[in-house]
């Protein structure tokens, strides 16, 4: 039962020990480096959807494309900038495509809740615009594979 004169004259660490120790640190090293590395691309472009299902796509190096649907959709170009109104009898969201400071931002729209989206800030590599009256996001659109848009 009195081993403390036994473990005092062992060795501080043994073996196996250390090599459990270097896996750990790796570990973690590994994890640091998927966390904290920068993204590669960042967004790519926006999606639109309309009752979750995408209605219109905006890539930085192509511009716009719309998908067939419920949606009247409509593209002006102003100043550079990319205004796309989405409407829906009455409804409308009007969206503004910044492909120079890769952002976009709801500049108007009608709907029930005083237009909260169109008092969003501008979103660029992450966040989402929501309008949910009209059942209308905004998201980014990114092509990497470690920090996916939500």
């Amino acid at each position: 039962m009195n081993r403390l004169p036994d473990v005092k004259r062992g060795k501080a660490f043994r073996p196996l020990d250390l090599i459990f120790y270097a896996l750990i640190l790796a570990l973690i090293a590994v994890l640091l480096l998927f966390t904290l590395w920068p993204s590669k691309g960042g967004a790519v472009g926006f999606s639109v959807k309309y009752e979750g299902k995408t209605v219109y796509t905006y890539r930085f190096e192509g511009g716009g494309e719309a998908v067939e649907g419920e949606l009247t959709i409509s593209e002006t170009e102003r100043d550079g900038r990319l205004l796309v109104r989405f409407s829906k009898g009455e409804e409308y969201n009007l969206v503004e495509f910044d492909p120079e400071g890769r952002t976009a931002r709801v500049l108007d729209a009608n709907c029930s809740a005083r237009a909260d989206c169109a008092h969003m800030p501008a979103i660029g590599e992450s966040g989402t615009i929501l309008c949910v009256p009209h059942a209308l996001s905004v998201e980014p659109l990114t092509e990497d594979l470690f920090r996916p848009s939500l």
